[in-house]
């Protein structure tokens, strides 16, 4: 037995080079997706303090 695994005998320099290309999209792909949800959550917790604000605004309004 060599220290050549049975797992990744078909991960050879040639395949990834020839592959290079779909790696990098699918990396991309992902990436974007990650950082997307971030600023969409953002966005959200935006709408929500400023729904809280204007609740408690007026609120206050209608006190006397």
């Amino acid at each position: 037995m060599t220290n050549e695994s049975i797992y990744f005998e078909w991960l050879t320099f040639t395949w990834l080079m020839d592959n290079l290309l779909w790696i990098c999209v699918g990396m991309i792909i992902s990436m974007l997706i990650l950082f997307i949800f971030p600023v969409l959550l953002g966005y959200s917790i935006k709408d929500e303090v400023e729904n809280q604000q204007t609740n408690k605004a007026l609120k206050q309004e209608d006190s006397p």
